[in-house]
């Protein structure tokens, strides 16, 4: 089997990982040994002997699309349905082998959901895993199991022999793994190879000629800023002897002073075993002397040289050189203490207590280095990867990876390949400035991706289908770096299309890798991205890759430097001519050797200046502050100052967010030795690093004013700073801004503030928190998405009317009422799914007769009915008859052919025979309970008709469905067994659920001695009437029921509810009452499933006569359902049945919204239970004009923490009429729901 395609070789990799960390109680493997597109898989059941077999088919494309996934059982689920072309299997559905796209209401466009669907990352391992868990939970099939519907499927398994493979019900094939399967390939962990190594085995060979260049830097003359400008093979920042941890710059001694070291044999570098403890190879009566010299000087640097052969066992001696540091005097009593008990001593202390102890002396320093007591720490981790040391030296790197959580993530997403086989980088997505030409932002969602993959498999979207046209080696270590260099050179050139050169110049660098730092860096503080441990990793391998950018190409030290110097000496250096985007210049100070210097040095001009460019966006926001007015006798212009932060926040503390950056970094000593350390993680900070610059970046989002940021610059010199925060003097700062701003002619006195960013801005910004929507957008929409299941399997989404005096003008949800002249448009009393017609296709009037034997005395009339409604061939209308009937283990649905002309339906209609299915020539249905399959009956529909098929269905019968009361009987068991066979749930109200909002569907129930509510529902969800018949007279009803098709007709186009038509259908409807339904004790479908029978317990009213008011009460849904003709419209619930997710939507027109409306508050609730309850939800605003997200708020942020119910989105405001409506994030979490929106009320005045 060779792997000679890409889904081949991803496929060989997906089994490695199978066999190297088996899935419990699973087993997969390919059928054959010739086509490894096609594996079996048997994942072991708890309620029959035998596994349940499953075939996964691979496309040639994998893993760009997933697998189709087949069962070899019936087994009773939900999302396992028979397969229409081989009815011996069924296929599985899942939100993760779908594609995550849904139909767009507007009918013009398509979306997908955002983190749902197919990734590239997913493996054979992770759908395995899938489908365990999905398929066969234990509690999930309870119902099954105690029922007895299980049992075809454990018949059908305990029988099974696969003609595909060699599965047997004695032999199942492949096997399954034990239930807790121990990982037996353990992943060998070396510390990565530096960059420093080189120098320093340079300086081994060199030692005379590093002394004398090492006296000559201490006494060269360093710039102001720390960098010495050197040549580009100048490696003068590498010191003469640097420890694996600690480096010599920590020493008191200086250079000139340090005594040359002892070197014995420096032909071969030092193996780990050699330096990693320096006693491991001296006898037992030599470690307390040896202990004694080493305690006082540095350890020795680990070397790895590529020609030296890999370690397989740990004990390997190998006879190495080591460097004996000089004998310095001992003063720590406890070098005195036999090594061995101070290892024991050691071994028995908490990590925490080990770290602090390394502190406190070079002796403990040294000692707890020790290799063997890494080991024995990490052995004693309670679940951990199963890595194990290249050496001895290699076990603290090893448990540090493990803690960190590091290695596993060190492979790319699409073909599960290692940095060590191929070179990883990120996807980038860049913008166009549409004015200058050039790229203006640069972003990556820094998932790992191969150059293979990038290039030869043309991977163009993110792990979550994100779009991205270019990609960036990444530095990971030297080694991998000198790989990636020529690609990363290529790439840099592709993405400075304004730079004119024959190939790559230096200069690229500063082009791109700044822009790309300052991008993460706006999007955390516009809250696009979120303040993580994931997001600062991200930002420091980036600023990993400049630092070393940098050291490969000395002379960007020049150019930075000059462009630092230039912008602090004088006032040409830091206009728009000569730096044309502070964001690009900032990044710069966090390659310089200590940040937090050239930032005190540089940024009071530097806030000054960009003080000064936010009078043009201030003025966009307000242009009164682009004016200078009289002011107060005290001196103070609080609206100023409040409406500045307000419209400069992000920029402001965007500026903040790099000063703690800058200061975390000068912590550690330098960048140089920041660099060192992230070194040893691949690039990455430690997890203790992260949580500290975590925590300083969240104040930093946290400030809401400048009183609270200003001091966070750490720029004591600020005139309204000293001592602490000057009111007064941050007003005339600001004012003084005005005018300089005037001076340089950033703005002018007749600028037009509302034509700035008219183009838009960049849409990877719009991810952002406070933006200005571009004045031609026409409407924006607000989703809410969600995987169903859940303890809460809905979430509302509603939008708050407010007018300029912040008053509540009104609210579009699910449900709410119109007014006669509404402001919005939206849902009518209970919740159904927004309906596209197409005014092109038919619409399909079915008539779906009961005829099972308690019709027998109504069964000629309704046949005359039906022939006379069928009388004449109806333009734009198809007529189907169905009929159900059942008897013992069987149920029937029968259809008639389609495209049957008035003539054909009414002789089809004679062979409606009480209790024989049409075409059978005996009595068939004796059935032994009283209600009867209907619901099998309606559950076709799904199968007959597709999603845009326009329906009108009357359901003409008189008993009850199957509800769960009547389980125990032979035909509901037969019914429950079709509809598990089908692929619905069991579940009668979510059946009827499913078909309603997965159909153009309006039913018309006609009822003759029942009045189940399982009936009243179906007519309310989708904009029907329940009917029961007063007259006998044929002709009458007929014509009630043509007059009912007229009016949906009728409705669709006109989309209006006028008196007149809802008396003209009272009026034709003379021989019908109806049976009124009270919408306080109504239980929508979307309840809790243990409330849903309650709903047949409801004590109903006697039916009615029709009423003008009735129709205009309850067919108004269909108006709804059909078209919207107000500003804002609401879609209803929308299930995509092939993913299980659900949705929601609404949109707003602003150009039809009122002139009282000045801001709209967009909030998302779940109905029952808290936000933590629903599965996997996302809510995002998004322009409906172009599709691009404007907003999105994460659950995983906090909203699905507590209590929590609901959660203000953002905000979408204007100042004045006809002014730019500006969008706001707010994400704000709190109490209320669609049924009790007071608490929401109340939320939403703490954010207008």
């Amino acid at each position: 089997m060779t792997p000679a395609t890409p889904a081949a070789r991803r496929l060989m990799r997906d089994l490695a990982e199978l066999q190297t960390a088996p899935v419990g109680r699973v087993g997969a493997a390919p059928a054959t040994d010739t086509n490894i597109l096609e594996w079996h898989a048997n994942i072991a059941a708890s309620f029959a002997r035998c596994p349940l077999h499953v075939r996964l088919c691979f496309p040639q494309n994998y893993p760009a699309a997933p697998p189709a996934v087949f069962l070899y059982a019936p087994l009773p689920h939900a999302n396992v349905t028979r397969d229409k072309r081989n009815m011996n299997m069924y296929t599985v559905c899942l939100d993760m082998l779908g594609t995550s796209v849904y139909a767009d209401p507007s009918a013009t466009t398509s979306g997908v959901f955002p983190y749902s669907g197919w990734s590239s990352s997913y493996s054979v391992k992770s759908i395995m895993m899938q489908l365990q868990t999905f398929l066969l939970d234990d509690k999930k099939l309870a119902d099954a199991v105690a029922s007895g519907s299980i049992a075809p499927c454990r018949r059908s398994m305990e029988l099974f022999s696969c003609p595909g493979c060699a599965h047997t019900p004695e032999v199942p094939c492949p096997p399954v793994a034990p239930a807790s399967p121990a990982r037996i390939v353990p992943r060998y962990i070396a510390r990565p190879f530096v960059r420093e190594s080189l120098d320093i085995a340079r300086a081994r060979r060199v030692a005379t000629e590093r002394i004398a260049a090492a006296k000559s830097l201490a006494s060269s003359k360093i710039d102001a800023d720390g960098w010495t400008l050197t040549s580009a093979r100048s490696h003068s920042r590498i010191p003469l002897m640097n420890g694996l941890y600690t480096t010599i710059e920590n020493s008191s001694s200086s250079l000139e002073s340090a005594k040359k070291p002892s070197v014995i044999s420096s032909s071969v570098a030092p193996s780990a075993e050699s330096v990693a403890s320096p006693i491991l190879q001296i006898k037992t009566n030599e470690k307390r002397r040896i202990i004694r010299i080493i305690s006082s000087a540095k350890i020795v640097p680990k070397l790895i040289s590529k020609d030296l052969p890999k370690l397989e066992h740990e004990e390997k001696n190998i006879s190495e050189s080591i460097v004996v540091p000089p004998k310095l005097p001992s003063t720590c009593p406890f070098s005195y203490l036999p090594y061995e008990i101070m290892l024991q001593i050691l071994n028995m202390l908490p990590v925490q207590s080990i770290i602090i102890l390394s502190e406190t002396s070079k002796y403990f320093y040294i000692a707890t280095e020790d290799g063997y007591l890494w080991r024995n720490l990490y052995n004693s981790l309670d679940s951990k990867l199963e890595m194990k040391g290249s050496s001895i030296g290699d076990w603290k790197h090893v448990y540090t990876l493990q803690m960190n959580g590091i290695i596993q993530d060190l492979r790319c997403f699409h073909r599960k390949i290692s940095f060590e086989e191929d070179v990883l980088g990120i996807p980038i997505e860049f913008t166009v400035n549409p004015i200058k030409k050039t790229i203006d932002y640069i972003h990556s969602t820094m998932d790992l991706l191969s150059y293979s993959a990038f290039r030869e498999d043309s991977v163009r979207k993110t792990v979550w289908s994100e779009k991205f046209s270019e990609w960036m080696p990444l530095y990971l270590s030297y080694e991998h770096f000198q790989r990636g260099l020529p690609l990363l050179k290529k790439s840099l050139r592709r993405l400075c299309p304004h730079i004119i050169s024959n190939g790559f110049d230096p200069i690229m660098v500063l082009e791109v890798l700044p822009k790309l730092m300052n991008t993460q860096i706006v999007l955390l503080c516009d809250n696009g991205l979120h303040n993580s441990h994931s997001f600062l990793e991200n930002f420091f391998q980036i600023h990993r890759l400049f630092i070393e950018m940098v050291t490969e190409f000395p002379q960007l030290k020049r150019t930075i430097l000059a462009r630092l110097n230039s912008f602090a000496k004088n006032d040409a250096g830091r206009n728009k001519t000569a730096c044309p985007s502070l964001g690009d210049l900032i990044p710069l100070l966090s390659v310089m050797p200590n940040p937090l210097n050239a930032w005190k040095s540089i940024g009071p001009v530097f806030l000054k200046e960009s003080f000064e460019r936010n009078v043009l966006w201030i003025g966009r926001h307000k242009s009164e502050l682009a004016t200078l007015k009289p002011i107060g006798t005290n001196g103070i212009e609080q609206d100023r100052i409040d409406d500045t932060f307000n419209a400069s926040a992000t920029s402001l503390k965007l500026w903040a967010t790099y000063v703690a950056l800058f200061s975390s970094i000068s912590s550690m000593g330098s960048s140089a030795k920041l660099v060192k350390l992230n070194d040893e993680f691949y690039g990455r900070p430690s997890t203790v690093f992260l949580d500290r610059i975590r925590a300083v970046v969240q104040v930093v989002l946290e400030c809401k004013s400048f009183d609270e940021i200003l001091p966070l610059y750490m720029l004591p010199r600020l005139p309204f700073l000293t001592p602490s925060y000057d009111a007064k003097k941050l007003t005339e700062a600001l004012r003084e801004c005005v005018r300089q701003s005037l001076r340089k002619k950033y703005h002018t006195k007749t600028t037009n503030f509302t034509r700035i960013h008219a183009s838009g801005v960049s849409k990877i910004l719009r991810k952002g928190q406070s933006y200005r929507c571009a004045p031609g957008t026409r409407s924006v929409v607000m989703e809410g998405s969600w995987l169903r299941g859940g303890a809460s399997s809905y979430l509302d989404s509603t939008v708050f009317l407010y007018d300029f005096d912040g008053k509540f003008i009104d609210l579009a949800d699910f449900r709410h009422q119109d007014s006669e002249k509404p402001i919005v448009s939206n849902k009518a009393a209970v919740r159904e799914g927004e309906k596209i017609i197409d005014d092109q296709k038919p619409l399909n009037v079915i008539f779906i007769v009961d005829v099972t034997g308690s019709m027998s005395s109504q069964i000629e009339g309704v046949k005359q009915m039906i022939k006379k409604f069928c009388d004449v061939d109806r333009a734009g209308v198809r007529i189907h008859i169905w009929s159900f009937t059942e008897g013992g283990d069987d149920i029937f649905v029968c259809t008639s052919p389609p495209g049957l002309s008035s003539s054909q339906l009414q002789r089809y209609v004679e062979k409606l025979k009480i209790c024989v299915p049409v075409d059978f020539s005996r009595e068939y249905a004796n059935g032994d309970d009283s209600p009867e399959n209907v619901v099998s009956a309606v559950a076709k529909l799904i199968l007959e008709f597709d999603s845009t098929d326009n329906i009108l269905a009357f359901l003409i019968t008189d008993a009850d469905p199957h509800h769960k009361c009547y389980g125990s009987s032979r035909t509901a068991k037969a019914e429950t067994r079709w509809l598990s066979e089908n692929g619905f749930t069991t579940d009668i109200y979510e059946v009827l659920n499913e078909v309603i909002e997965s159909l153009n569907v309006t039913f018309v129930p006609i009822l003759y001695n029942t009045s189940d509510a399982w009936y009243q529902q179906a007519a309310v969800l989708s904009g029907g009437l329940c009917l029961t018949p007063k007259s006998f007279e044929s002709t009458l009803l007929s014509t009630g029921l043509v007059h009912i098709l007229t009016t949906v007709q009728e409705l669709s186009t006109t989309q209006t509810i006028s008196s007149t038509l809802a008396e003209t259908t009272a009026s034709n409807l003379k021989g019908f009452n109806t049976i009124p339904i009270s919408l306080d004790n109504f239980i929508p479908l979307h309840n809790d499933p243990v409330e849903q029978d309650r709903l047949a317990a409801v004590s109903w009213t006697w039916d009615m006569e029709i009423t003008p008011a009735i129709i205009h009460a309850l067919i108004r849904t269909t108006v709804e359902r059909f078209s919207f003709n107000g500003a804002i419209r609401h879609s209803g619930d929308i299930i995509v049945a092939t993913t299980g997710r659900a949705g929601n939507r609404v949109s707003v027109n602003v150009k039809m919204l009122p002139d009282a409306v000045q801001t709209l508050v967009f909030v998302m609730s779940s109905w029952t239970g808290t936000l933590g309850m629903v599965r996997d939800p996302e809510v995002r605003l998004f322009d409906a004009g172009s599709m691009t997200e404007l907003c999105r708020y994460s659950f995983g942020d906090g909203g699905k923490d507590g209590d929590a119910t609901a959660v203000v989105l953002c905000k979408l405001k204007r100042e004045k009429l006809d002014a730019i409506w500006s969008v706001d994030a707010v994400g704000k979490v709190g109490v209320g729901s669609a049924q009790n929106y007071a608490p929401i009320k109340e939320l939403i005045k703490t954010v207008l």
